[in-house]
């Protein structure tokens, strides 16, 4: 899937399939509905793009696809700041990082070699405690992928009791050149 990253379009302009002649640019609709590439006149090759940025994740998933991830309490999991430990559960902090990565599960089949997924966004609803030792399963599940967006909600369940739920949204991105 192809899709226009920062750029300057309008609505109208981002929805044309027809080509502009002359002098300037073209749009060119590709296979996947909603990706547009463009590109000045000439013969049509991703070399010749100068526009756009390109994404070209795959879309491998849809809504109500899911995966799973099951993290074992450890003690450097637990609610510890400067001053010390608070106390010996499941910190709110590691459950966000756990809940983030079982999202991210996704973005590693979705992304390219060349491509990268960053978190946007975490929720994090912590409704119950889980202990050092404990088995805590995290459950995403996509909500949505809209262009180079993964919307997924989640939910964290140590035996039958829930311990946390929440949303992340995550972007993929083609990695900078050092």
């Amino acid at each position: 899937m192809y899709s226009i990253v920062n750029s300057k379009l309008s609505e109208k302009e981002k929805n044309m399939s027809m080509q502009k002649k002359g002098k300037g640019w073209r749009a060119c609709k590709i296979p996947q509905p909603s990706a547009l590439l463009l590109h000045l006149d000439g013969p049509f090759n991703e070399e010749s793009l100068t526009c756009a940025k390109i994404i070209s994740m795959k879309n491998l998933f849809s809504p109500g696809d899911i995966k799973t991830f099951t993290r074992t309490v450890r003690s450097e999991d637990v609610a510890t700041f400067d001053s010390g430990e608070v106390h010996p559960v499941y910190a709110t902090f590691c459950i966000a990082r756990d809940a983030e990565w079982v999202c991210r599960l996704f973005v590693l089949d979705m992304k390219d070699e060349d491509e990268e997924g960053i978190g946007t966004y975490i929720s994090v609803n912590h409704l119950s405690s889980a202990l050092v030792g404990e088995e805590v399963t995290f459950e995403a599940v996509v909500q949505k992928i809209e262009k180079n967006e993964v919307v997924c909600t989640y939910k964290a369940t140590c035996g039958a009791r829930r311990i946390a739920e929440g949303e992340n949204k995550q972007k993929i991105l083609k990695k900078r050149k050092a």
